[in-house]
């Protein structure tokens, strides 16, 4: 050591600085290459770990999936806690879930399920055939008024052993992935210990014993007893690919607005289903993400409650003078998503043909003109005399377009009016709260009514437009009959091959703008507001906007380095 030093000693300064100048560039020669051959050989990979929380506008009631229907904000909790037979895939159409593999008959009117064996509830329990044959059972049981009953009345059910299970159709049903899909499965251990008038009062209502990838591990209420909160843990056990996210927080506000300030004070970090108006205030900086879903928004026109609508002339002058290029620029929305029928570019059914701009306005007074409308008194509402059981009457072009109480879609009311107006129409807009607009819809008793219409992306049009729908509970508001959009329709329902349906979706698609019976607008996107810490998330289309936590195993926010293989 000594015999080092005293070399050292006889280096000149000069000498010294190049030894010292030498060493250090062979240490960062060394270092760099260490951290290249560690960056080189290893990957990083999401790791378990990281939360976020997201806002639902509404209330819970039920995290029952048998009781609560698509539609209800508890969805986005039960499409994390429980499984499905089936679950959707990023490339369209559906995937297994619970069930190994599905066989169907040529005629689609038997389909067989192979569950599979590892499968276990959260409380350990085996998850077998007998639990979906129980599911059913609750489905129809007329005490539990699931609103899917009418999705599975007439199908019948058989247990073939513990992990088969066989359905039997009626009538060849092509869309039975879709109502596949929305079964999930509740434990028959749990529930058949429980009568069906205290499933509402049961603490696995709000404490759910599932099959999912997380587990509800409690939920917050005020002293009043209002519901406010969901905390959800992973669950380390699930039988599919396991979660990242160690815990995922839902926190309920009764409205947007509130649920928008919560987003902006960071109470949130995630807010979906916002409008283009929330985006116009920009007050938040965040990652927002549009996912592709079949909800369209139309004008329903009801001829049994206003007589103009009779009048097919009128149905297609309000169609002509509808701008619809005008709505979705004032929604901020792509000029793609304005529609004339319930389709776009994807979904089964679509066709190029139908997706133009039909906007004439000239050509819409000429049609009411030929028909015999004119204003002769003046008052700048078009009118003409007919003969009503031997009666003389005055036809009027006036009505009344109720909609949801919604800044968005009072805005398109607004736009509607003016266009209407400048054809010689005289239309007076009311917005009502839900339970008067419910109320309203249920009756029948509208003249127009604007709202929004839920499709999947192979829609079953059904029960939307076919004349044996016009009463509760089927969704035809618009009273509307037409043989040969029955038959379309019929033909759709009961036709095993794509191009056989692509066919009669077509006949139901000029047959619809041939007669009017309600003017579709645009498709309205899903926005979805995530915090930038929260990645993996890629979503582009979906059938119901909470299936995209059919996704949440792909989402991470920490991460490691592993070794590549």
């Amino acid at each position: 050591m000594e015999k080092v030093k005293a070399f050292l000693k006889s280096f000149s300064e000069k000498e010294k600085i190049v030894l010292k100048s030498a060493s250090f560039f062979l240490a960062l020669g060394i270092l760099i290459f260490l951290l290249s051959y560690y960056f080189s050989h290893t990957s990083v990979k999401p790791a378990i770990g990281g939360s976020f929380s997201e806002g639902v506008v509404g209330k819970i009631s039920s995290l029952n999936p048998v009781l609560v229907g698509p539609e209800d904000p508890a969805w986005n909790i039960i499409e994390l806690v429980y499984s499905g037979i089936l679950k959707p895939k990023k490339s369209g159409g559906f995937e297994c879930d619970l069930c190994e593999k599905i066989e169907k008959s040529e005629d689609l009117r038997k389909w067989r399920i192979y569950l599979k064996k590892d499968v276990f509830w959260q409380d350990g329990e085996p998850l077998d055939s007998e639990d979906v044959l129980f599911t059913l059972e609750k489905i129809l049981d007329e005490k539990v008024k699931s609103p899917f009953y009418w999705n599975w009345e007439g199908v019948m059910v058989k247990c073939l052993d513990s992990y088969t299970i066989e359905f039997y159709l009626k009538e060849p049903y092509p869309f039975f992935e879709e109502t596949l899909s929305l079964l999930k499965v509740i434990p028959k251990h749990i529930w058949s210990k429980i009568k069906p008038e205290n499933y509402y009062l049961s603490e696995y209502n709000l404490l759910p014993i599932g099959s999912g990838p997380y587990v509800v591990e409690s939920y917050q209420k005020t002293k009043e007893g209002e519901i406010v909160g969901f905390t959800l843990k992973r669950n380390p056990n699930y039988f599919g690919k396991k979660a990242y996210l160690e815990k995922i927080e839902f926190k309920l506000y009764p409205d947007f607005e509130k649920a928008i300030k919560a987003l902006k004070e960071g109470k949130i970090e995630s807010l979906g289903d916002l409008s283009p108006f929330d985006f116009k205030k920009k007050f938040y900086q965040k990652r927002k993400i549009e996912i592709k879903v079949p909800r369209f928004f139309l004008v329903f026109l009801n001829s049994e409650v206003n007589p103009i609508f009779k009048e097919k002339e009128v149905r297609k002058a309000l169609f002509l003078a509808t701008n619809k290029k005008e709505i979705v620029k004032i929604l901020s929305l792509k000029e793609e998503n304005f529609c004339n029928l319930p389709f776009f570019e994807g979904m089964e059914g679509y066709s190029e043909e139908f997706q133009k701009d039909f906007f004439d306005l000239e050509k819409a007074k000429n049609l009411l003109k030929e028909a015999g409308f004119e204003d002769k008194d003046q008052d700048g509402i078009l009118e003409k005399e007919i003969e009503e059981e031997k009666e003389k009457k005055i036809l009027k072009l006036e009505f009344e377009l109720i909609l949801p109480q919604s800044e968005m879609l009072f805005e398109v009311a607004n736009l509607l009016k003016n266009n209407w107006e400048k054809a010689g129409f005289k239309v007076h807009l009311k917005p009502l709260e839900n339970e008067a607009l419910s109320e309203e819809i249920f009756e029948r008793n509208f003249e127009a009514l604007l709202f929004g219409q839920m499709l999947t992306l192979r829609p079953d049009l059904f029960s939307f437009w076919h004349s044996s729908q016009i009463f509760d509970p089927g969704q035809n508001i618009s009273l509307f009959e037409d043989e040969e959009i029955d038959e379309a329709l019929e033909k759709i329902r009961n036709s095993i091959s794509q191009k056989e349906r692509e066919k009669w979706y077509f006949e139901f698609q000029k047959r619809f703008l041939e007669k009017v019976p309600a003017i579709y607008l645009f498709y309205y996107p899903y926005f979805w507001i995530v915090p930038e810490k929260i990645k993996g998330i890629e979503i582009k289309t979906l059938n119901f906007p909470f299936e995209r936590f059919a996704f949440v195993n792909e989402w991470y926010e920490k991460t490691i380095r592993e070794k590549r293989k």
